[in-house]
């Protein structure tokens, strides 16, 4: 296992923060993740939340929630299309909510990782 690949990082601008999260009506937390990947100068950010999702998009900034991931880690070859859609089952069997439409989404992007 790769020790150190994730680091935890503050946001220096905590000001900004609070002014993101009054201004867009969003957790404190989300608000964070946003100012985060800007001092950062993220490329992508990991969200979920509708709208925290529109935010970091506005920001010009890629957004991938957990099922994203799921599709990438697939394409990396380093699961299995199958072990995704398992994954998938098991997040919304716990709560997370995935609508008809992206789950749909999901398998077909899915299907495109098999054949590779």
């Amino acid at each position: 296992m790769l020790e150190g690949w994730v680091k935890v990082v503050s946001v220096v601008d905590t000001a900004e923060a609070v002014k993101i999260a009054e201004r867009h009506g969003i957790q404190m937390a989300n608000a964070e993740t946003v100012q985060l990947a800007k001092e950062l100068k993220s490329s992508l950010v990991l969200a979920d939340e509708e709208e925290v999702r529109r935010l970091v998009e506005e920001c010009g900034l890629e957004v991938r929630g957990c099922l994203g991931v799921l599709v990438e880690a697939a394409r990396a070859r380093l699961i299995t299309a199958s072990e995704a859609m398992k994954a998938a089952e098991e997040l919304r069997g716990s709560g997370y909510r995935i609508s008809n439409k992206t789950l749909k989404s999901f398998r077909e992007a899915l299907k495109l990782t098999e054949g590779r």
